[in-house]
């Protein structure tokens, strides 16, 4: 008895020397990239991580993640500034890969619970045919078994860290916020799970109260309660429309993808627009404002106004070719040079008429 008594004081003075060497860096008040790079940092970190074994793009063949995490905290990118906190309470720094800096990496510690977490943007897993285009986030820890237990904390500065990431937008031609593809969690088991988190979307619901001509001739809309609706289903957080109608029933929306473009200004609004072909000689191309006047899921947030143009296919095919991406400024920018250049050909490209509305409902909702 005596002997397995000593035996348990045995690892738990193992246990809390490991921790203590680890901790005893991080009395230092040096800033954090000067810490992590002091002899023996890595030895100590290393073992406070999750040492699960896969691909990740990040070096050759399968290796542990608690190791490439280091790697990815040793350099720093060069656009921006990197996370550094060395507080009485928190330790945060971050990094990216050397001659890849999009592969990045974030290492998040709480001195007083000791908790430490880490997370890295990958672009592979697994396998080298499995590439994510925007990239993945893994996130790992062995302190927590379900990731819904991390500390708040922890996901308001890991967000405020992604949300200082910017990444090139092919389809708009500008900079965005880093929103991985994919997040993966790696618990106190070394279990990794993909995370699921409830998707949202704001239902707008638009009611048309006046409408114009190509002159512009202003008329009010009669009985506004008995037409049918402009309805959006509007993914703000990825600036997209993913469901449009015009329609009384809610249910009788068509799926779509269409990218919105944020304008900041003394009021933000948000512009997007659709096509259809008319006929053999006749394109319409509907321009949409969303204009915000406040408050994130209230009612009257939005004011709805639609432009519409006719064009010939002629000149939809000139202004596909011109345009370097998908959206609406984009669109606008082309359509000018286009018309600029033909009308003598096929004519001035004139607003055929439009409408306005009032967005009674913006309601936040979740994808089924």
């Amino acid at each position: 008895m005596k002997k397995q008594f000593l035996i348990v004081l045995l690892i738990l003075f193992i246990m809390n020397s490991a921790n203590a060497d680890l901790y005893k860096f991080l009395d230092s008040k040096e800033e954090p990239k000067v810490i992590i790079d002091e002899i023996n940092f890595d030895t100590e970190l290393i073992k406070e991580l999750n040492d699960l074994k896969f691909y990740l793009g990040i070096g050759r063949g399968n290796n542990p993640i608690n190791e490439s995490l280091y790697e990815l905290l040793r350099n720093s990118a060069a656009e921006f500034e990197e996370t550094q906190i060395n507080d009485k309470r928190y330790f945060i720094v971050s990094g990216c890969r050397y001659q890849s800096c999009p592969e990045k990496g974030f290492l998040w510690i709480d001195k007083k619970e000791k908790i430490i977490i880490g997370a890295m943007i990958h672009y592979f897993f697994e396998t080298q045919d499995n590439r994510s285009k925007d990239g993945d986030l893994l996130i790992m820890s062995k302190k927590f078994q379900n990731y819904n237990d991390l500390p708040k904390q922890f996901n308001k500065d890991l967000e405020q860290w992604l949300s200082s990431i910017k990444i090139y937008d092919f389809t708009t031609g500008k900079n965005k916020s880093f929103k991985p593809a994919v997040k993966r969690f790696v618990n106190s088991n070394n279990l990794i799970t993909e995370i699921k988190e409830n998707k949202k979307f704001i239902e707008v619901v638009c009611t048309p109260y006046e409408e114009w001509d190509s002159s512009y001739d202003r008329k009010k809309i009669w009985f506004k309660s008995l037409k049918d609706k402009f309805i959006f289903h509007f993914d703000e957080e990825n600036n997209k429309i993913v469901k449009i109608g015009i329609t009384k029933d809610k249910t009788d929306l068509k799926n779509v993808d269409i990218p919105v473009e944020k304008i900041n200004g003394e009021k933000v609004r948000f512009e997007f627009r659709t096509s259809a072909n008319l006929s053999a000689y006749e394109d319409v191309v509907n321009n949409f404002t969303l204009n915000d006047y406040g408050g994130i899921g209230s009612f009257y947030r939005f004011g709805l106004y639609l432009d519409q143009y006719r064009l010939k296919p002629e000149q939809t095919l000139l202004i596909a070719k011109e345009m370097r991406n998908l959206s609406l400024s984009e669109f606008e920018r082309a359509r000018d040079k286009v018309q600029s250049e033909t009308f003598q050909k096929y004519g001035y490209i004139n607003s055929f008429g439009g409408m306005a509305a009032l967005c009674d409902n913006s309601e936040i909702r979740n994808y089924n």
